[in-house]
């Protein structure tokens, strides 16, 4: 975390409590405490994760980019 920017990193929600709409209220509620003291909340997310899409859309945040990880 820096006064510009916070990086959210292994978000998840329990599979026994999904659908629900906790993780659309969670994740609102943390980005409300973070946009206090940062500008800027940011994630990364794989582009075959519709669920996870949606509730981030959901909550707010916008594609800006996309990225490729390359293994061997």
């Amino acid at each position: 975390m820096t006064p510009e920017a916070v990086q959210l990193q292994g978000v998840w929600t329990d599979p026994t409590l999904r659908r629900q709409g906790r993780a659309t209220k969670a994740m609102a509620t943390l980005c409300h405490r973070l946009l206090a003291d940062t500008e800027w909340v940011t994630l990364f997310v794989n582009d075959f994760n519709d669920t996870a899409i949606r509730v981030y859309e959901r909550t707010g945040f916008k594609r800006i980019g996309s990225m490729r990880t390359v293994l061997f």
